[in-house]
């Protein structure tokens, strides 16, 4: 049980962080935040790699 509840904080931060970037990129930080939150390696490198829309 406890495996599980570190688990869903590292995906929280992991989601978090995918979000704020996101957001500083003019992108939807909702939809970022759960992609982030199931797929944080390839979501985070694909939004680095994504231009600004701001």
């Amino acid at each position: 049980m406890e495996n599980l509840i570190v688990w869903a904080i590292l995906c929280g931060i992991c989601g978090a962080a995918c979000a704020n970037i996101a957001e500083n990129k003019g992108r939807d930080p909702q939809t970022w935040f759960w992609l982030g939150f199931f797929l944080f390696p390839f979501s985070f490198f694909v939004l680095l790699m994504l231009p600004n829309k701001k």
